[in-house]
């Protein structure tokens, strides 16, 4: 009998098991549908739908109030309305292989997706495990839009048709029809008609190849930057964003600094072209949900722009970017990001009970006080370090003394510590 129920438990765990993890059955192929809304403004005019009624759609919000649009979505697979959400939805889609699909993008003010996008990714074909078709990506990030701005009304306006059978997918995915599809990438196919994921891309682009600072790049400067290199990624950001002007439209130059510790930066757009050109700091990517941090615009003129002691938080992603009004599309420009020069005495004396933290100086640091348990703290000079013979360093506490330039972040090693003094021989020297 405990065989018997053993072998029970066995057969249905696998049978569980498969049911979890096979997402289609014979005679289908599954594809995975993004839809994108949080770049849009307006995700709440956006919808889809599929014709014939597939299986394993799962919606994830309500239907659109005003019924049916012109496409005729049939009834049991409703428009997926995308209002309020703002995160991306994934849909896990199964198609029978000898079925034509259609998957209708619409707007409900016919204007288009203002950014939002849709994806699809052929995830697996059950009948040919392995096949060409698997992997292959079908749209990559398309924004819907037919072209003509039909005003807003009662119902949803069709804005694009793209046909969905294994058929098809076997037409497009093979060599000729596959290459790099974006236009802002540095090897843009014009010939290929699905993308293959192989596209290359100048860094500074986009937040997902920027320019990448660290802590060891200060002071970071370049010359003779043109936007135009770079493409136009980003529409609309809230840094300083209104109805009358908006800082993203114009291509991006984008660069990604997450700081070790929490400092201060100087940041000057130096000798730039064009004018209506803009500055801003984002926390996160602006098309992530990133907040504003700090930014400068020069309008209608070409002046300088600075940001001077902007106070950034260690472990923040940070993504700094220039770009214009469109237009003018584009400017050239020189850039210099600094650490904020912090005021750093000529010298520096600790005492009494020493508070966790930093503490530096331009020439020396001399202390006689004591560090409490379970602090850290870090003591940088750029010529020596006295501690004297009150200074006490508990058990467990984490003390640190480098000699190194002020106003530098902690360099993975020190420099040289030969002219940090122990304590024994800065007595003897007293007593000399």
């Amino acid at each position: 009998m405990k065989k018997l129920l053993l072998l029970l438990l066995i057969f249905f765990t696998t049978q569980l098991d498969q049911e979890i993890l096979a997402q289609c059955g014979p005679g289908q192929v599954e594809i995975e549908l993004i839809i994108d809304p949080t770049t849009s403004m307006y995700s709440d005019e956006m919808a889809w739908g599929l014709t014939p009624a597939p299986v394993g759609v799962t919606p994830t919000s309500t239907p659109l109030p005003t019924g049916p649009a012109p496409g005729g979505e049939p009834i049991g697979i409703p428009l997926i309305d995308i209002d309020g959400d703002t995160a991306i939805i994934v849909y896990n889609i199964c198609l029978d292989n000898a079925i034509t699909y259609t998957f209708n993008a619409y707007d409900s003010y016919g204007d288009a997706w203002n950014g939002g996008t849709y994806s699809i990714t052929v995830v697996e074909d059950v009948d040919n495990p392995g096949s060409e078709v698997e992997g292959c990506v079908i749209a990559m990030n398309v924004d819907p839009d037919n072209g003509i701005m039909d005003g807003g009304g009662i119902g949803a306006y069709l804005e694009e048709s793209l046909d969905l059978s294994l058929t098809i997918f076997q037409s497009l995915c093979t060599g000729s029809n596959m290459g790099c599809t974006d236009l802002n990438a540095d090897n843009y196919d014009a010939t290929a008609i699905v993308d293959d994921s192989s596209c290359i891309y100048t860094l500074g682009t986009t937040c997902a190849s920027p320019v990448l600072l660290t802590d060891t790049d200060f002071p970071f400067c370049v010359t003779g930057v043109n936007t135009a290199n770079y493409g136009n990624d980003y529409s609309f950001g809230e840094c300083g964003a209104s109805s009358l002007l908006n800082y993203l439209l114009g291509d991006d130059y984008v660069i990604e600094y997450t700081p070790s510790t929490n400092i201060d930066v100087d940041i000057e757009v130096l000798n730039i072209t064009s004018f209506f050109t803009g500055i801003s700091i984002y926390n996160g990517c602006p098309d992530a949900g990133g907040t504003c941090v700090d930014y400068r615009f020069n309008d209608d003129n070409t002046d300088d722009l600075d940001l001077l002691s902007l106070p950034l938080i260690a472990g923040n992603t940070y993504y700094i970017m220039i770009s214009t009004e469109s237009p003018p599309e584009s400017t050239t420009f020189d850039l210099c990001i600094r650490m904020t020069p912090n005021n750093c005495p000529f010298s520096l004396y600790v005492s009494g009970p020493i508070s966790a933290g930093l503490y530096e100086a331009q020439n020396d640091v001399y202390s006689d006080g004591y560090v409490n348990a379970t602090d850290t703290v870090t003591f940088h000079a750029n010529n020596y370090i006295d501690l004297l013979p009150n200074f006490d360093v508990p058990i467990n506490t984490q003390f640190t003394a480098d000699i190194q330039p002020c106003g530098t972040p902690p360099l993975p090693k020190p420099i040289n510590n030969n002219e940090i003094l122990p304590i024994q021989e800065v007595e003897e020297k007293q007593k000399e």
